[in-house]
């Protein structure tokens, strides 16, 4: 399985502690929560799309029928789950839409899923989807991810998350691909160095894998 490379965000990081860039495999993490990258527009079928990149090792690994996968699609659909934007949690039946951020919580019988799947231990509790896109042909966008991270970090507080690790280049990999928006300078899709900014600016990283 190919490494991604992820972000660690202790909450309890002081402004002091310098970044350091690791590189690393997300589902080898260790920490209370692992982020998905997603877009929030569903195929003409109806079904979720998580068809490249990390958005595609995560359904691999959960499942298409998981209550991960279907939440997903609740949440595009319906406005169904924990859904937050970058000034908190918003009201129920609001979809999710970019610059929002999701949060599942990983069931036992999940957890027993993926690990026969891992052939390892799956220790994280939670999963966070941050929208950067609004569907996979399009660009991220700088504002999406930066708001999307905002919104992960309002979650993360309501939830307890201690630490949570997020993809370094976010919104920077499968993100750059297909038609930009022209939206203006902050909807232009953000290049890695982009991504690791907003990170360390938003979030205070400690650890940047990349």
């Amino acid at each position: 399985m190919k490494p991604f490379p992820f972000a660690i965000w202790p909450n309890t990081l002081q402004k002091s502690n310098s970044p350091q860039e690791i590189t690393g495999d997300i589902f080898d993490s260790d920490s209370d929560a692992i982020v998905n990258t997603v877009n929030v527009t569903p195929s003409k079928s109806g079904a979720p799309v998580m068809g490249a990149g990390l958005a595609k090792q995560f359904r691999d690994i959960f499942g298409t029928s998981s209550p991960y996968v279907r939440g997903y699609l609740s949440a595009i659909t319906r406005g169904q789950g924990f859904i937050y934007g970058p000034q908190g949690q918003v009201p129920r039946g609001t979809q999710f839409g970019p610059g929002m951020a999701r949060v599942h919580v990983i069931t036992d019988e999940e957890r027993r899923a993926i690990e026969r799947v891992l052939h390892k231990e799956f220790l994280p509790k939670y999963v966070v989807d941050m929208a950067v896109k609004l569907s996979y042909d399009k660009h991220a966008s700088k504002k999406w991810v930066r708001d999307a991270i905002l919104a992960g970090k309002h979650a993360a507080k309501d939830f307890g998350i201690q630490t949570i690790d997020i993809p370094a280049a976010i919104g920077a990999n499968m993100g750059q691909i297909g038609n930009p928006l022209n939206m203006g300078p902050e909807h232009e899709a953000p290049t890695r160095q982009d991504s690791l900014r907003f990170l360390r600016e938003l979030l205070q990283i400690g650890r940047a894998h990349v």
